[in-house]
């Protein structure tokens, strides 16, 4: 009974040790990398220009906020409570047509984390059928996302290549296309849908991450409570083999 409870403890304590010391390697927020510039998203609304680039310091307020509903543009003005706009219909003052964007940082499901390891772009596009007078025939669908990337102090720059999670609806989603943002192909793009109707207060939504160019260096001077659990892990499984050799 002891010789099954120390093999037991010592699988527990090793486990324990490789899980912890694998966090502490991978488990940093984007804003903290060092010499960390901005961060730049390519949206395409139309044919692809300059105006596509949409760039944020990487301590800008429009990362680190998560905007309140509604997104919305107050037309003709310029401003309003958006980061960024793609395609554009000015129509009617009192109602948004706008393809309005909002991005931050956050966790992989998308949830707002200012300390966190995944950026997620939202969006919304109130067009469809009927929306407004003369639409009558089904339009594109909204967050066409392009690429995410990074750029540091030396203009080396790291693009986002994995999508973890998205949310996709309405009569023109394309759902397959999530992982289109982070495919490191420029000309394919997301397509997610639009928001059904004037003032849903649902949003598209990819969230995106960045995979290690390479694996994590070695660890230099784990913590004391990774070497402490890693030492009794050994020192379990060393009174166990010496308890079989008897």
């Amino acid at each position: 009974m002891r010789l099954i409870v120390k093999v037991i403890s010592g699988a527990v304590l090793m486990i324990l040790s490789i899980i912890v010391i694998t966090h502490n390697a991978q488990a940093v927020s984007i804003q903290s990398l060092p010499n960390l510039q901005s961060v730049t998203f390519l949206e395409r609304t139309g044919t692809v220009d300059a105006g596509d680039i949409k760039t944020f310091a990487y301590n800008s307020t429009q990362l680190n906020t998560q905007l309140s509903n509604p997104l919305m543009e107050f037309v003709p003005s310029p401003d309003g409570n958006y980061d960024f706009y793609g395609a554009r219909l000015w129509v009617d003052p009192s109602v948004n047509y706008d393809e309005l964007y909002d991005v931050f940082y956050s966790d992989a499901d998308g949830n707002f984390n200012s300390n966190g390891e995944y950026i997620t772009i939202e969006a919304v596009w109130p067009r469809y059928i009927g929306y407004y007078p003369n639409e009558t025939t089904l339009v594109g669908g909204g967050l066409n996302i392009a690429a995410v990337y990074l750029t540091f102090a030396d203009s080396s720059t790291k693009y986002a290549d994995i999508t973890t999670s998205y949310v996709a609806f309405g009569d023109n989603q394309v759902a397959a296309s999530f992982g289109w943002a982070t495919d490191g192909d420029e000309n394919t793009f997301t397509t997610m849908g639009n928001t059904i109707q004037p003032g849903h207060p649902d949003r598209l939504r990819i969230t995106v991450g960045f995979l290690p160019s390479e694996p994590p260096p070695p660890i230099g001077t784990p913590e004391p409570t990774t070497m402490l659990m890693l030492a009794l892990g050994l020192v379990g499984l060393v009174g166990v083999r010496r308890k079989m050799q008897k």
